[in-house]
Parts: C-alpha cells; structure tokens; sequence
C-alpha cells in the first residue's frame, strides 16, 4: 500500500477496534511493538479480522500480537 494514501477516507485501509482495544497491521502493536504489515502487502482486512477474532477468544494472548 502506498503511504500517501493511508488515513484517507478510500476504502484501502482496514483497522480493527474491539471492546475498546486499537489494532492497525500498519502501525507498532503488541507488546514487541512491531508493524506486522509490510507496505507492499494488502491483507489489513484479514489481519483485523483475525485480531478481532482472537481477542474475542483471548484477549490477553491478543495484546500480545
């Protein structure tokens, strides 16, 4: 994904907000506070959707990620 165009409002962007907890593949995360995403990819989607999924099973192993 190109950088110009994150944060605007164009659809190419996923984040993930559950139960109050910010998940962004593209910004630092998790206790390592690592970029999951590499700007090349595009799977934000799939990876805030997993994020979702896994904090709702286990939301102490999701902070971590």
């Amino acid at each position: 994904m190109d950088k110009k165009q994150y944060g605007l409002a164009t659809g190419t962007h996923w984040v993930a907000l559950v139960k109050g907890h910010y998940y962004d593949p593209l910004m630092p995360n998790g206790k390592e506070m690592d970029i999951e995403q590499a700007d090349n990819e595009q799977n934000c989607g799939q990876r805030c959707l997993a994020f979702a999924l896994l904090y709702l099973q286990n939301p102490a192993l999701a902070k971590l990620v």
